[in-house]
């Protein structure tokens, strides 16, 4: 799929796995194609932020979040590039000048109070794709060797998903995605059915549901 834009524009992997899963999850939520939905992927500013820089020793997280809008329609019946070209602008414009006029922003509303999730913790129609790929978590070795497998225990919000390298047997990849039982099934469906390109593997995810039983 990377080799469909056709054009000298670079579309990273993130970018045509994140189109393809949020493809998936418009599909599996039988959203309108005419209602605008977001997806939503945090980025790390540490790379980001110039002048100055983030001090190696700083362990806190600098993260911001990259918000690409699309219409249900687009996102499922345009080419999968498409809507990855635009993911890729999101997180492009993350600049330094960007995030620090984010910075600015929140100082300027101090005193606001944050927003709150509902009861319920729902992110219909919209969408968080987390990307865990290059977090070393296999290289953990705690004295008894590197783990066999690393998942998520639990997500508890609705619509969060999270992107995971998988071990050095596997040479695929994990998905752990929170969705209403009600569209799991084609969800799982509409992940695995849509293989274009031979250089997708046939088992390139490893489904990994948890679903959100409201």
């Amino acid at each position: 799929m990377k080799y469909a834009a056709n054009n000298n524009h670079k579309i990273s992997t993130f970018a045509i796995l994140a189109s393809h899963i949020w493809r998936s999850a418009c599909n599996a939520r039988d959203i309108p194609y005419d209602q605008e939905v977001k997806l939503y992927v945090p980025v790390d500013g540490r790379s980001r932020l110039k002048d100055p820089v983030i001090p190696e020793v700083y362990y806190g997280n600098v993260l911001f979040f990259s918000i690409c809008i699309a219409k249900a329609g687009d996102i499922i019946h345009q080419p999968i590039w498409y809507t990855a070209r635009k993911i890729q602008e999101s997180i492009e414009k993350m600049d330094d000048e960007y995030l620090r006029s984010s910075i600015d922003n929140l100082e300027q509303r101090q005193g606001v109070p944050a927003p709150l999730m509902g009861a319920h913790k729902i992110m219909y129609p919209d969408l968080m794709i987390n990307s865990w790929v290059k977090l070393p978590f296999y290289k953990a070795d705690f004295g008894w060797g590197p783990p066999k497998v690393v998942g998520n225990c639990e997500i508890k919000l609705e619509g969060l998903s999270f992107l995971m390298g998988g071990s050095k047997e596997d040479e695929g990849l994990t998905l752990a995605i929170n969705l209403f039982s009600v569209h799991m099934p084609m969800f799982k469906k509409h992940l695995y059915t849509f293989m274009p390109m031979p250089m997708f593997k046939k088992h390139l995810y490893t489904f990994m549901p948890i679903s959100s039983s409201l």
